[in-house]
Order: structure tokens, then C-alpha cells, then sequence
């Protein structure tokens, strides 16, 4: 596909749950106020420092990496 090809779906209707909401907005604050990275934060954890973990999770589960939960007609990260 060419980059003009791409395109992002549209928002999915309704709200998320308030807590939801609440949690994400403190995570931001945080990150806006205390420059906090929370991707930097997990891979400094001790249980994420085995480099091959990722792998072995992923044919352990039998996982596909670049799944969506839209809908194929939306959205279909394998075309």
C-alpha cells in the first residue's frame, strides 16, 4: 500500500468508562508535569530486561503481533 492508501478508522462511538478516563488523564498529567515515559519505565523492569521473552510469549501464545479489533472492512493491518 502506498502512504496514500492509508487510512486511520474512524473513532469508535461512545465513551470509555469514567475510571477509565480518570486513570488516563492522571497518566498524562503526570507525563506533561514530570516528563514521566511510561514505555521507558516497563523496560527497565527486571522481569521485562530478558530479551527474548518477547519472542518466546509470542509463540507461546500463538499471538499476532499486528491484530486489530476492527472489523476487516474498517481496518486490516495484513492487506
Amino acid at each position: 500500500m502506498s502512504p496514500d492508501e492509508i487510512k486511520i478508522p474512524p473513532e469508535p462511538p461512545g465513551r470509555c468508562s469514567n475510571q477509565l478516563q480518570d486513570k488516563i488523564e492522571k497518566l498524562y498529567e503526570r507525563k506533561m508535569k514530570e516528563g514521566m515515559d511510561r514505555n521507558y519505565i516497563i523496560q527497565k523492569k527486571r522481569e521485562f530486561s530478558n530479551p527474548t521473552i518477547y519472542e518466546k510469549l509470542i509463540q507461546f501464545c500463538s499471538a499476532d503481533e499486528i491484530s486489530t479489533n476492527y472489523p476487516k472492512d474498517v481496518f486490516d493491518p495484513h492487506s
